[in-house]
């Protein structure tokens, strides 16, 4: 079994924290409590569809190949990043949103 060089588990780390961190800034605009200004508004409008790409890009990561497995990781398709995308977006005991047709 290889291990990773501590230089490189430490820039992996800072690079997990660093997108942890993004989550958490645009979590907290979501989640604030007081009225959103124009500026809260403007910045949501960018972030959403910003977040949806990077679903989207990991999906696509993922997506089925020629012989049923998963391109990015070579699992059976679904593969556990795929299954986890959709559990944590249609997970009916926790709901992210239910968006309606009009």
């Amino acid at each position: 079994m290889t291990t990773v060089p501590a230089a490189l588990a430490d820039a992996y780390a800072l690079l997990r924290d660093d997108l942890y961190d993004h989550l958490d800034r645009a979590e907290f605009l979501a989640m604030r409590c007081t009225r959103w200004d124009a500026q809260d508004t403007a910045t949501a409008r960018r972030l959403i569809p910003d977040l949806v790409d990077v679903v989207r890009a990991a999906l696509a990561e993922h997506e089925t190949g020629p012989h049923g497995r998963c391109r990015g990781c070579h699992q059976a398709w679904p593969c556990g990043t795929v299954r986890e995308i959709h559990r944590t977006i249609k997970d009916t005991e926790r709901v992210i949103v239910t968006l309606s047709a009009s």
